[in-house]
């Protein structure tokens, strides 16, 4: 058999519910910043459409990351040195975009070169 709920030994409040809760600390809402991200037409553009996608604004999506970056301590994906093969491509790629020229002539011998070095 349940026990009988006890009654509080206080006397009843002739004061109304509204006037007790006028009364409770009021939690202020968090103060927040603008962040300012500088970033690619393009990039921006697919991302939107991607995030849109998922149902989030790039505003929740940043603000979503930098909740877990908080949480984590980390950022939520690896980031990692390239190694020397990465590094080599990535000097060749700056090098080809300063010298705005192509490394091959034509997509022939794009094609040849893609061709003969996949088969290692």
């Amino acid at each position: 058999m349940p026990k009988p709920m006890r009654r509080s030994k206080k006397p009843a409040s002739s004061e109304p519910a509204s006037k007790k809760l006028s009364k409770l600390p009021v939690k202020k809402p968090a103060a927040t910043k603008m962040l300012h991200v500088r970033v690619d037409d393009k990039v921006k553009t697919r991302a939107t459409r991607t995030l849109e996608a998922m149902g989030l604004s790039v505003s929740e999506a940043v603000r979503l990351f930098l909740h877990r970056v908080v949480a984590d301590q980390a950022l939520p994906f690896d980031v990692k040195v390239p190694n020397a093969e990465t590094r080599a491509a990535m000097a060749e790629a700056d090098a080809i975009v300063r010298s705005q020229r192509a490394r091959f002539k034509n997509a022939e011998q794009l094609f040849a070169d893609l061709e003969e070095n996949s088969r290692e």
